[in-house]
């Protein structure tokens, strides 16, 4: 069986896979990318499991409770389907679905010990979600997925966020509601954080609320995985450093190396491979190629070089408490 996590970032359940893969989104992005990444995977014979991971309060981005709702389908996929217990299961997810499939590679020996994961494959991985921040903030494109995060870590750790927010973050972050990315990315364009708050809060990182939760949704922290990792994110910027520079125009290529560079250093055997040129779209349909391959290849029981030519990236440190 694979698990398969798909892209759909939302916040509304009309564009939840449980949805779309039934017509119910006509045909929008989401379903589609759903079926590039899925639908060789059945073609090929496997048992593939599509969960809605964000549950019904569409939790976007949210790691452990995206990671328990990907291993509880499994858990529930195998009952139903009469699998034993002994099913190999494979995790694979891109951008949002990095998000569960991570979470649960981290989790799985502590929370669902008793599924046999043989393989777990994230692409364009949302890492770090702080770096991500400083990253994508003023950008053109992806700037405009701030508001929705806003509204989804508030929804979640009940944050209170209105008390923060200046008159434009009252509005960006309330017309966000229920839509998914592709009714709200790219509008509005080069926004800054600070547009959205009172002038007392210059950043989100600002905020004492918001430290915890962004630090409880690094990857990496809340567990090691004892399965094979395959990473994989794009590359359209020049440079890398620290503060991490480079990335797809969204998530960072520093972050991604600097978690599987953790993982070796945490005896998981990691594989990692950039995307040169390719943008956070553009590296989905050569990632997807690489992690079928390597999933395929856990589930045949090859041997594969692990933890080589891995470049250091940066420490996934969690942000300081602001007193």
């Amino acid at each position: 069986m694979i698990s398969y996590h798909a892209p759909y970032d939302t916040l509304g359940s009309q564009c939840d896979p449980s949805y779309t893969l039934q017509g119910g989104a006509n045909g929008d992005q989401p379903q589609t990318l759903d079926l590039v990444a899925a639908g060789p995977l059945v073609a090929q014979g496997y048992t593939v499991a599509i969960p809605d991971y964000e549950g019904l309060q569409e939790h976007w981005t949210i790691g452990k409770e995206s990671a328990y709702a990907a291993l509880d389908s499994v858990r529930a996929s195998e009952q139903v389907l009469n699998m034993p217990k002994s099913t190999p299961v494979g995790l694979m997810g891109y951008s949002g679905g990095s998000v569960p499939t991570g979470f649960a590679a981290d989790l799985a020996p502590t929370y669902a010990p008793e599924l046999r994961i043989v393989g777990a494959a994230a692409g364009g991985v949302l890492v770090d979600p702080a770096h991500n921040l400083g990253y994508i903030n003023g950008s053109t494109l992806w700037s405009s997925v701030i508001p929705a995060l806003m509204y989804s870590y508030n929804e979640t750790y009940n944050l209170n966020i209105g008390q923060y927010l200046s008159p434009q973050g009252v509005t960006d972050v309330g017309q966000v509601a229920g839509q998914c990315l592709t009714e709200f990315l790219g509008t509005p364009a080069n926004l800054e954080d600070s547009q959205l708050l009172q002038p007392q809060w210059p950043s989100l990182l600002s905020i004492p609320a918001l430290i915890d939760p962004l630090n409880e949704n690094i990857m990496g922290a809340s567990g090691v995985p004892r399965t094979p990792v395959f990473l994989g994110v794009g590359n359209t910027d020049p440079e890398s450093g620290n503060p991490p520079r480079a990335g797809d125009g969204i998530m960072l290529v520093d972050d991604v190396a600097g978690l599987a560079t953790q993982y070796c250093k945490e005896h998981v055997q990691t594989q990692f491979k950039i995307y040169p040129k390719l943008n956070h779209f553009q590296a989905f349909v050569p990632w997807t190629v690489d992690a079928n391959a390597f999933i395929n290849a856990r589930f045949a029981g090859r041997s594969a070089v692990y933890c080589k030519g891995i470049p250091q990236g940066v420490p996934l440190t969690p942000l300081p408490a602001i007193k």
